[in-house]
């Protein structure tokens, strides 16, 4: 079967594709809003896309970064870190073990410029990540701001799937395994 990517969703059409609900930012940072929403059926990812305001600001952030969660899921943090022990930087977010990445490639050489910054870590079955490409005005705290700020949005209480398939209009499936 040719594998799918839906682009342009809404954060529900995602999650009803996936089969599962995605964490989303309770706060952003300042300037930055929910821009469209997308899922690959091959990795059963959804990937939450913001956008901020680049009218006149002078802080020379590349305005949007994504939030990814993933079911199926291939690696581990130690397998992503012993790839490459010399570009992760070990942290917790949110309780959990996670990696920041900082730096880009070019040519197989790793440069640790500002540039492309990632915070990957395992919840509830799920592989998130958060990444973008920013300057030096936008690192590690930030991200772990986005990452600890994750909620289910529209559940009033965690765990209470059948109000939010009321308030939705439609039963979101449960997986019947989690990868391990």
């Amino acid at each position: 079967a040719k594998s799918m990517h839906y682009t342009d969703l809404t954060v529900a059409a995602a999650e009803r594709l996936a089969g599962f609900l995605i964490y989303q930012p309770a706060s952003l940072p300042a300037g930055y809003a929910f821009d469209y929403a997308e899922y690959d059926d091959s990795h059963q990812a959804i990937f939450l896309n913001y956008a901020g305001q680049t009218d006149g600001d002078t802080s020379g952030l590349l305005k949007e970064f994504t939030i990814m969660a993933a079911a199926s899921v291939t690696e581990t943090l130690d397998t992503l870190y012993n790839a490459h022990p010399e570009i992760y930087e070990r942290l917790t977010v949110r309780g959990q073990q996670a990696l920041y990445f900082q730096g880009c490639w070019a040519n197989g050489i790793y440069d640790r410029c500002a540039g492309s910054q990632s915070l990957t870590w395992f919840e509830k079955g799920l592989e998130y990540s958060i990444y973008g490409v920013f300057t030096n005005a936008m690192f590690k705290a930030t991200l772990s701001g986005i990452a600890e700020s994750l909620t289910i949005v529209g559940q009033s209480t965690a765990g209470n799937l059948a109000s939010y398939e009321a308030q939705i209009g439609y039963p979101i499936k449960i997986l019947a395994s989690i990868p391990t």
